[in-house]
Formats: structure tokens, sequence, C-alpha cells
């Protein structure tokens, strides 16, 4: 079984001397995709708690730092979220647009499962708007 290895002067989690930081473990060509892998998480609790408005911003932001960094699955999934908050607060026209943003990415990438969920919510949105 492996040990955290804990450092003589032991963990310091208050921010004083001896503190672990993100920063400690991560050079700057990865801290933007650190900091958007936790927006997206930070959406996915939004979302949970019903706060969708907030969720998009933040999940916003990280598709951007997501397309930027050519992280494409990642960006994918983002699109995906964003456009399930929408439709949560009844904008299923606005999730029209990043259903089909996402759904060319996730048969690029390979990823069945999620093109199949993409496509059933855009029939769903489309049908809602025709109806």
């Amino acid at each position: 079984m492996l040990r955290p290895q804990v450092p003589a002067r032991g963990w310091d989690f208050g921010g004083g001397e001896g503190a672990v930081r993100m920063s400690d473990h991560v050079n700057a060509s990865t801290q933007p995709l650190s900091r958007a892998y936790f927006l997206d998480l930070l959406g996915d609790a939004y979302n949970g708690l019903g706060r969708y408005d907030e969720a998009i911003a933040v999940l916003s932001e990280a598709a951007g730092a997501f397309s930027q960094h050519g992280a494409q699955c990642a960006h994918a999934e983002c699109l995906f979220k964003i456009a399930q908050s929408h439709l949560a607060m009844g904008r299923g026209e606005v999730a029209i647009g990043f259903l089909e943003e996402c759904l060319p990415a996730f048969r690029a990438l390979g990823l069945p499962r999620d093109e199949e969920q993409a496509i059933r919510a855009l029939d769903a949105c489309r049908a809602a708007a025709a109806g």
C-alpha cells in the first residue's frame, strides 16, 4: 500500500509555511487547464444546486479555456453541460446551439454514448420548438 510522503515539518493546510498549494504541482502551461477543470467541477456543483446561471458562467469560461488549449473532449462535454443548464431553465432554443456545437466533436472523438445523448437532447429541443 502506498503511503503519502509527509514533509518533516508536517502538512500545513492553513496557508502558512509548508502549505501545499496547487501551484506547487503544476507548471505555467498546465495552470490554465487546471483552472478550467476546476471551473468544470464548480459548474457541476452549481447545476446540482439548481444555480444554472452561475453554472453557465463558469462552464462557459472553462469551455473557452479547453478550446484554447486543444482539450477537445473536455470542451465538448462543457458545451453539453451548458446546454443542460439552459434546458433546466426552459431555454431549449438556446440549448440547441450548444448541442449542435458539441455533437460533431463527440462524433470526431468517437464517443457514441455522448453523441447519442446529445442527439436525443437536440431532437427533444427541436420537437419542443416546433410544437
